[in-house]
């Protein structure tokens, strides 16, 4: 990184999946996470939110909640041995003048299962 210059969140996501213990069923799902005071006050084009965050003009944020716009669908087995596995990811990097992003990367934030069909259902385990 040169002087001046700073990294910033590029995007978040959350990754998704059933897991049997050995291996997860089918390829996790990734789903883009937004703040959600930005879905709150209307959402911002990609150009715009490019343009504020360039000049360091982030709206201050009053939560700290992320949240997924879209539906969420995996193949769900009713096993206990059979658990929800996520992470959330921060793709980092350094915006430049012209709006291109050089010095990427993907960072895990934290991890969690979750297991719907134990004998305690509201069991969640979360790292990081």
């Amino acid at each position: 990184l040169k002087t001046g210059q700073r990294m910033e969140v590029i995007e978040r996501r959350l990754r998704v999946g059933v897991h049997n213990g050995l291996a997860y069923i089918s390829s996790p799902l990734t789903v883009h996470l937004v703040p959600q005071e930005e879905l709150m006050t209307g959402t911002q084009s990609l150009r715009r939110k490019a343009r504020s965050s360039s000049k360091g003009q982030n709206p201050p944020s009053s939560t700290h909640s992320l949240v997924v716009r879209s539906r969420i669908s995996l193949p769900i087995v009713k096993d206990p041995r059979f658990a929800l596995v996520f992470s959330i990811d921060f793709l980092l990097g350094v915006r430049k003048g012209d709006g291109t992003i050089s010095h990427s990367q993907s960072v895990m934030i934290g991890w969690g299962i979750a297991l719907p069909f134990s004998s305690d259902p509201t069991a969640f385990y979360l790292t990081g």
